[in-house]
C-alpha cells in the first residue's frame, strides 16, 4: 500500500487524437521497486516497448544505463524529452570507439 498511483510521468503531451489506445504508464515507485530487486548500479535496463520512457527515467536516476525502443513517434519524442531531463549522462559505446 506505499506505491503512490499518481506518480507517473506526464502522458498527457503523448497522446494524440487518433491513438487506437489508451497510454498508462506505471508508477515511478513500482519501477523503482523492481530496479531494486532486480539490478544492480551500472546494470543495463532494457525496455523494449518504452512508451513515454518511464523505466528508462527511473533507470538513469538510480545509476542504470538504459536502452529502449518504441514505434510511435510521438511516444519517442516524449520519451526523449524525460530521460534528457534526467541530469546524469549516458556514455555509448559509440563515445568509445
Amino acid at each position: 500500500m506505499d506505491i503512490n498511483q499518481s506518480n507517473t510521468l506526464n502522458k498527457t503531451e503523448a497522446r494524440e487524437d487518433d491513438d487506437e489506445r489508451h497510454i498508462c504508464p506505471l508508477q515511478l515507485d513500482v519501477i523503482e521497486r523492481c530496479l531494486k530487486l532486480w539490478s544492480k548500479p551500472r546494470d543495463l535496463v532494457l525496455s523494449p516497448f518504452t512508451g513515454i520512457g518511464s523505466e528508462g527515467y527511473q533507470a538513469l536516476k538510480m545509476d542504470r544505463r538504459f536502452v529502449g525502443s518504441e514505434l510511435k513517434r510521438k511516444y519517442y519524442e516524449v520519451a526523449l524529452k524525460n530521460l534528457k531531463s534526467v541530469k546524469k549522462l549516458q556514455v555509448s559505446m559509440f563515445d568509445v570507439v
